[in-house]
């Protein structure tokens, strides 16, 4: 009777707190110390703010002139033509231009300027970022503490000969398609940009070029993105991730972080409007040198359209399908960002390679030519085309209707992230860096969903972001993945409006909770798996409630419980975030619906 008494008491108290917890729409996300400060700077009159930029960017264009002969010296120095040939941003016999050149010496003026904890970049900028083996830390974000699977880099050093012949083979069996003819195109493209070498006919040339005759290839394939081509390259089916470290946990920032910051800045400044600017670098990845010792891993297979036979490319710049690459490159990222935020004051955020932030009005457009400047003359080339500043600026896929003050999704976006979901599950491949992407732009609907609907689907999209593929696999989608990306299609078609008001935290119009039962394999039970959900509406008078069995289609589709271990097949359950809400959705009686 008193066990039976606690636990009564302790259901009630549950919902109780349950009823209490804020709405997360309601809640606002800390933001970091130095957009906290860049707000301060904010909220002074906008001519100071004005008058105090402009002696900014004057000083700083003098001090970027200035530095860039010394720049260009330390970079001609470099004893490998290839990376000085990228550094400079063009052949050696041209002279070097100011906006060109990878100015390593603003770098790191302007990062001693900030006290950035990460002065190590710049040497990495001018030597080459190591691809494979422990990933440099920055000291920026916090310690990677999963446990990684890590293959020494010798053991695939061993197998370099057969990972070769592998790989070409492969490449051979490629049929000439326009998507082939495409990627070939944009390769020779970077070739003549200098972001890699080639290409070669042979294996022998390679060899000759990198000294060296245990080098392993990566195949490159295509991947159909918003109506265009971009090469991918595999780099799972070679080991080159698997012999990679991770070291550090990349943190970027979120959709509730960008809510954060405009509720912060709406209050700074209520009577002026808001608007934004976004900034989108150019082929990205291929700007951040690969060290040229470590090029031995980063050479590229695909058959030439022309000849039907395996060609070669050497990288000097990161390819779009490594580990290393994503941290590698939102390092150099992460450093000019805290430059715009930290020394000019811009409420400014990087996701990748797209850069943007918020402003009032009355100062946007000094924010946006501030951030075309810093790119400018630190050598990071951006996409002109598709600069913006607007009060309904896109970000990730996202519009952010500074209006309205409110995220939406117009139809014509809409249109494009399903044609993108579409076109991956159609080539039933998704890599590691791709992925990233696609949860940047999907990662607003984890902030638009109540439960756990939205992170339950992002997660496998982050897990094919970071998963070691084991050796010998592709970037084939899983069963999970699959289904994640088929409930993020109708979350982007269907998901209402998120609100960005100024309302404080208010609690959650309706509670449910969810539970699953199976019987225990180790006993005789035959009873069926059953589910069980609890309705608490703050507009109704009396919970409602319902239990079922579940039915086989649903057990086979997905996962029906969020405690895996209520289940016997607990290596099916991959979403197992999901299960619950899943079940509701699919076995909820139509009138609780």
């Amino acid at each position: 009777m008193a066990l039976a008494r606690c636990l009564a008491m302790f259901v009630l108290q549950a919902i109780e707190f349950a009823l209490r917890v804020p709405h997360p729409f309601t809640q606002s996300v800390p933001l970091d110390d130095q957009s906290c400060r860049a707000l301060v700077r904010l909220q002074r009159d906008a001519s100071v703010i004005l008058h105090e930029r402009a002696q900014l960017l004057q000083f700083w264009e003098q001090r970027a002139r200035a530095l860039l002969p010394r720049s260009v010296a330390l970079i001609r120095r470099h004893p490998d033509p290839a990376l000085r040939r990228l550094l400079l941003g063009a052949p050696e016999d041209q002279a070097p231009q100011l906006g060109k050149v990878c100015h390593i010496e603003l770098y790191a003026e302007m990062l001693r300027e900030v006290r950035s904890v990460d002065m190590e970049l710049p040497q990495f900028l001018l030597h080459g970022f190591p691809i494979v083996g422990p990933i440099a830390p920055t000291g920026r974000w916090p310690p990677y503490e999963k446990t990684q699977k890590v293959v020494p880099v010798e053991e695939a050093l061993k197998r370099a000969w057969d990972l070769r012949r592998k790989i070409v083979n492969r490449v051979h069996a490629v049929p000439v398609t326009q998507n082939l003819i495409k990627i070939w195109k944009a390769s020779l493209e970077d070739a003549n940009e200098g972001s890699c070498l080639g290409p070669f006919a042979s294996e022998s040339e390679v060899s000759k070029i990198l000294g060296c005759e245990d080098w392993i290839p990566t195949q490159r394939f295509e991947v159909v993105q918003k109506n265009k081509v971009r090469e991918c390259d595999s780099a799972t089916t070679n080991m080159i991730n698997q012999v990679t470290e991770i070291s550090e946990k990349l943190q970027l920032p979120s959709t509730d972080s960008n809510v954060a910051a405009l509720r912060r800045l709406r209050s700074l400044k209520p009577e002026e409007a808001l608007c934004g600017w976004v900034l989108d670098e150019r082929k990205a990845y291929r700007q951040v040198a690969v060290r040229p010792d470590q090029r031995k891993f980063s050479v590229i297979c695909l058959k030439n359209p022309e000849v039907g036979s395996p060609h070669f490319f050497i990288m000097v710049g990161h390819s779009f399908g490594l580990v290393s690459a994503v941290y590698n490159y939102n390092r150099r990222s992460a450093a000019i960002n805290e430059i715009l935020v930290s020394l000019f004051g811009l409420l400014a955020f990087s996701f990748y390679d797209d850069k943007y932030g918020f402003e009032p009005a009355s100062t946007v457009a000094s924010a946006k030519q501030i951030a075309e400047s810093v790119h400018f003359w630190l050598g990071a080339q951006f996409d002109q085309k598709k600069l913006q500043l607007s009060r309904s600026p896109t970000i990730l896929g996202v519009t952010y209707n500074l209006e309205l003050m409110q995220l939406e999704i117009k139809a014509d976006r809409k249109e494009e992230l399903s044609s993108e979901i579409d076109a991956i599950l159609a080539s039933g491949l998704l890599d590691p860096g791709s992925a990233g992407k696609l949860k940047g732009k999907l990662m607003f609907g984890a902030s638009q969903l109540w439960g756990k609907v939205g992170r339950a689907f992002l997660r496998v999209i982050s897990e094919r972001q970071y998963l070691r593929f084991p050796i010998g696999s592709e970037f084939k989608l899983d069963p999970p993945l699959r289904e994640a990306l088929l409930q993020w299609k109708k979350l982007v078609q269907h998901g209402p409006p998120r609100p960005i008001d100024m309302v404080g935290e208010k609690c959650s119009d309706a509670v449910i909770f969810t539970d699953g039962f199976t019987p225990d394999p180790r006993s005789a039970e035959k009873l069926p798996d059953r589910v069980g959900a609890v309705l608490f509406d703050r507009r109704s008078r009396r919970p409602q409630q319902f239990t079922a069995v579940v039915p086989e289609e649903v057990k086979n589709r997905v996962s029906t419980d969020a405690n895996p271990a209520d289940w016997p097949s607990r290596n099916k359950l991959h979403l197992g975030e999901a299960v619950g809400w899943q079940t509701v959705q699919v076995i909820w009686p139509s009138a609780l619906k």
